[in-house]
């Protein structure tokens, strides 16, 4: 999903237009609330800023820089995550240290070459408010005394946590909600869905093959009978599985949802009522019902109701 398509946002797009023209800014903090598409902007961010030959709209989308970036696989991009137990980012991710509990690229490490392909290198640190105090104090050095070649990206959805210092050292930008009649004129019927929890299933479709199968899975509400409502839960379950490998089952689950529910809702104008039963289902996942209950009674009720 690309960015310009995404509603609300109208600042941070703003952000990526100026700062893919722009060397005056060096580290950007993108905050909002879970999943208000900080994710999106960090990539886009990344795209303009490693991008070939960006545009007055940020990056042209269509170099190989740009397409690596939208794939995570650009070798002057790198990504710093939570992780292990207590998912937090911790001094190894930040900088060399002895015996480390996994093999990982260390910022420090990865900045200390200049880019090979982009003109910046870039680092996005998601979900910033997991540092643990050892690596908090190792990042704020680091953007203390940046290189000129690079650009960090950060990310959260708990501004307050975030070390004051660190903020500080960053332009922050709010990833904001849109209002309900920008929502609502984007994803209609399914414009609830999207204000529970915005961008979390933009993820998807930059897994081709599993966005796919969700296609061909919303195709199929309208031809398989009525006996195959089990079979169609089973295959949502098993896309939510390929959504992102580390995500939380829920999480994968709830994200899938939301965009099964866009994507019925476009595919089948005339059945407003099957937006409402898919955000039923929503519901009852996020509030910790089986899913398995909860999706064979969902398609099981579409197909009978056709």
């Amino acid at each position: 999903m690309a960015l310009a398509d995404l509603p609300g946002l109208a600042g941070a797009k703003r952000l990526v237009q100026r700062l893919s023209r722009s060397a005056d800014v060096t580290a950007v903090l993108l905050y909002g609330t879970a999943g208000a598409g900080q994710l999106e902007v960090a990539h886009a961010l990344a795209a303009a800023w490693m991008c070939a030959a960006p545009t007055e709209d940020g990056p042209c989308g269509t170099c190989s820089g740009c397409g690596a970036v939208s794939r995570d696989v650009h070798v002057d991009l790198l990504w710093v995550r939570p992780a292990g137990a207590g998912n937090q980012i911790r001094i190894h991710q930040i900088t060399e240290v002895d015996d480390p509990p996994e093999v990982v690229t260390p910022i420090q490490r990865f900045i200390g070459t200049p880019p090979l392909m982009a003109p910046h290198k870039v680092v996005i640190l998601a979900d910033v408010h997991r540092l643990n105090d050892r690596a908090a104090n190792a990042l704020l050095k680091t953007l203390e005394e940046p290189h000129p070649y690079v650009r960090f990206i950060l990310t959260t959805s708990e501004i307050g946590e975030v070390m004051p210092t660190i903020r500080s050292r960053c332009l922050g930008v709010a990833c904001e909600l849109p209002g309900d009649e920008e929502a609502r004129a984007v994803y209609g019927d399914a414009a609830p869905l999207y204000q529970l929890a915005p961008h979390a299933a933009a993820r998807l479709q930059r897994q081709d093959e599993a966005f796919a199968k969700l296609n061909r899975l919303v195709d199929g509400l309208a031809s398989e009978p009525v006996g195959a409502a089990l079979r169609m839960a089973e295959e949502l379950r098993a896309i939510s599985g390929e959504l992102d490998g580390d995500s939380a089952e829920r999480e994968g689950l709830v994200a899938t949802l939301e965009l099964f529910a866009m994507l019925v809702s476009r595919r089948y104008p005339e059945r407003p009522d099957w937006s409402r039963r898919i955000l039923k289902a929503h519901r009852q996942v996020l509030g910790n019902v089986s899913s398995r209950t909860a999706l064979d009674a969902l398609f099981c009720r579409m197909l009978v109701e056709r």
